[in-house]
Order: C-alpha cells, then sequence, then structure tokens
C-alpha cells in the first residue's frame, strides 16, 4: 500500500486514539505570525497501529464576513451531510469502512472545533453532526489563509492519531487572504501539498459580494498595509471561485466545487464528501 509522506509519519506512542484528547485553541493575543501553543486534554487509550483510508479536515470560514447566520449555514450544512445516507454509503464502501474527521475555524487564527474523530459507523457519524450543531459561535476579522495552512503543516497534521492512506483538506470561504504576502501564502500552500495532502477548494460565491471582483476595496490586517495580493495573472482581478481555484486547490485530484451562497453550502459540503471518501476526483460540473 502506497503511503504519502505525511500518512508515512510516525505514530506517537500515545498516539492512535479514537478521539484525539486535545484542544488546539490559538487565543486572540497571540502575536501577528506566531502559532500560539496549545495544551492536550487526557489522552484516552492508545490503539496504535491502526490505519485508515482517509483523512479529512474541514476547514471552513468564520472571518468578518461570516455573521451568524452564515455560520449556522455552514455548521448545519456539514452536519446535514454527516447525517446523509449517500455519505454513510461511501464510508462503508472504503476498505476499513470508516474515516477520519476534524473540523476547523479559521480567520485570524485556527481554533479546532472538533478534534480527530474515527467515523465507522452511522451512528458515530449522526453524534458528530450533533456535535456540530451544538458548537458555540465562533467568529474573526480577518481571511488568514496562509496561517491556516502553517498550523496544519505545523500542528494537526503530525498529530494525526492513524496512519492514512490519503489526507484531504477542504477549505471553504468567500474571500482571499488578506494577512500575508503573497510570497508566505504560495510557500505554506507548497509545503502541504509537498506532504502528500489534497487540498479541495469549496469557495462561496455571494452575488453583489465576490462574484465579480474580489480584491476592490478588499479589507486587510493591520500590518498588511498596501502589500500585493496574489492575482490570477498580472494585475487581473478575478471571483472568488477562480481565486480559490489558482491559490487553494493543490495535490492529487483536487478540485474546486463552488457553493453558490451560503445557502447552497449544505449541497456542495455533501457532494465534496461523496466524491472526497469514494475518491471520485474528477472535476465538478457547477450547477447551472
Amino acid at each position: 500500500m502506497h503511503l504519502s509522506p505525511l500518512a508515512r509519519l510516525r505514530v506517537p506512542a500515545m498516539a492512535g486514539w479514537l478521539l484525539l484528547g486535545a484542544a488546539l485553541a490559538w487565543p486572540a493575543s497571540a502575536k501577528d505570525g506566531e502559532v500560539a501553543p496549545f495544551t492536550a486534554g487526557p489522552v484516552p487509550k492508545s490503539t496504535a497501529g491502526a490505519a485508515i483510508d482517509t483523512a479529512l479536515v474541514l476547514a471552513v470560514d468564520v472571518s468578518q464576513s461570516v455573521d451568524q447566520r452564515r455560520y449556522q449555514l455552514q455548521m448545519e450544512g456539514i452536519a446535514r451531510a454527516l447525517e446523509d445516507s449517500e455519505v454513510h454509503a461511501a464510508i462503508a464502501s472504503a476498505p476499513t469502512r470508516s474515516i477520519l474527521f476534524a473540523l476547523i475555524g479559521w480567520a485570524d487564527f485556527p481554533r479546532l472545533l472538533v478534534p480527530w474523530t474515527i467515523i465507522n459507523s452511522p451512528d458515530e457519524a449522526r453524534r458528530t453532526a450533533q456535535r456540530i450543531r451544538e458548537l458555540p459561535p465562533e467568529t474573526g476579522e480577518f481571511t488568514c489563509l496562509a496561517k491556516l495552512m502553517k498550523t496544519l503543516s505545523d500542528r494537526l497534521l503530525p498529530d494525526m492519531p492513524v496512519t492514512s492512506r490519503r489526507v484531504i483538506l477542504d477549505v471553504s470561504g468567500d474571500g482571499p487572504d488578506n494577512c500575508s504576502p503573497p510570497d508566505t501564502l504560495s510557500s505554506e500552500h507548497e509545503r502541504l501539498v509537498g506532504l502528500g495532502i489534497t487540498i479541495n477548494a469549496n469557495p462561496i460565491i455571494v452575488p453583489g459580494e465576490n462574484d465579480v471582483d474580489v480584491l476592490a476595496g478588499a479589507y486587510r490586517s493591520p500590518g498588511y498595509g498596501l502589500n500585493s495580493t496574489p492575482l490570477a495573472t498580472g494585475n487581473q482581478r478575478v471571483p472568488i471561485d477562480q481565486w480559490y481555484d489558482r491559490h487553494v486547490r493543490g495535490g492529487p485530484g483536487a478540485f474546486t466545487l463552488p457553493a453558490h451562497g451560503y445557502e447552497d453550502f449544505a449541497r456542495a459540503i455533501k457532494r465534496k464528501f461523496v466524491m472526497e471518501i469514494s475518491a471520485l476526483v474528477s472535476a465538478p460540473t457547477p450547477p447551472p
């Protein structure tokens, strides 16, 4: 069985957990460009030596543009996907009949909302869905994509509790990175892809906000100033789906599947789950 560089990482002696008993928290007081330390909770019994087919990380936008309604639409969409019979069938079709799942909210800093969890039955999928529905509101100000990618490389992915044949990162959002120079975003993206990660893009297209020009008047974090923002080519300005396709999507079999508004997020995320878990990696055709 061929394993990606990340999947071949040594599983720590205290890892192999069915639930990673850790809560990653990057407090608002962390200095710009730094990743604040995290604290680990109680460690369940080890099941070292376990392996799985797909590790699926969802990273959802909780920045200033995401109000309470939009946040709930994202959380409800993920919960409904985990309760869907097609998703259950996809999980059951895998050789190990299970997936490894984690959920991150990202804005100024990433925050782990649901730690690594093995989903190996419809009941476990429904329990995870209910856990997501009960999450307290998350919010932030800026869209710091490079910081998200750095944290994944440095913190979350090395702490995977089991080995995995495939590691898939789903990134959803409605705006470009407004925290980092283009070179920083590019290098963090390349580092993730170099680990063998597949990054699938889930841009959320909001008519009148990001469907024509995501850069005009872009809201930028303090310190970003007038630094350039990564564009498609030259000075061309692009809609959010094209920006995500060029700067987020990457790795083996990666694809971009837009949500046409937050109301469409549930449809898009369910379709992504089925495609990813079933390894149907051909580029999807967006609905009319």
